[in-house]
């Protein structure tokens, strides 16, 4: 049985649009999307298989076996950054408590990942960067260690 089995059809998607909210919210925090940001994203979707947690892999892998329906389902989705990633704590909470922290980790590595892309690393992340991390952080209600 896979683990997508165990959610519905509109919680699985809140779980698929997660790094799409992440992407959008990093790679706006300072300006505008840059195509280093959306490369770096890129990269995380095709270390897919990679992923040691099976949640965030068959999530992942799931995205990249129908990226094009998955965008369309996310670009006519109303919900903004804070009300998705609320549902994708409130999800995970619910429906798969034990790999929720595995699931947000990676959510915000995503997130460093992008903010860092622009060829400066993650030691030099913008101030407005910084604020929109933790603000992820804190819809998700990720644990930082």
């Amino acid at each position: 049985m896979a683990i997508k089995d165990g959610f519905s059809s509109k919680e699985w998607q809140t779980l698929e649009f997660s790094p799409f909210w992440v992407l959008g919210a990093m790679g706006t925090a300072d300006g505008k999307l840059e195509e280093k940001e959306v490369e770096a994203f890129k990269k995380e979707l095709a270390d897919a298989p990679f992923y040691k947690d099976e949640l965030v892999r068959e999530v992942m892998l799931a995205i990249v076996m129908s990226l094009a329906d998955v965008m369309a389902a996310y670009k006519a989705d109303p919900r903004k950054v804070q009300d998705g990633l609320s549902d994708l704590a409130n999800v995970l909470e619910k429906k798969s408590p034990e790999h929720a922290e595995a699931f947000k980790k990676v959510m915000l590595s995503i997130a460093v990942k992008v903010a860092g892309a622009e060829g400066k690393g993650k030691d030099h992340i913008s101030q407005e960067e910084k604020v929109a991390f933790a603000l992820l952080a804190s819809m998700m209600r990720a644990k930082l260690d």
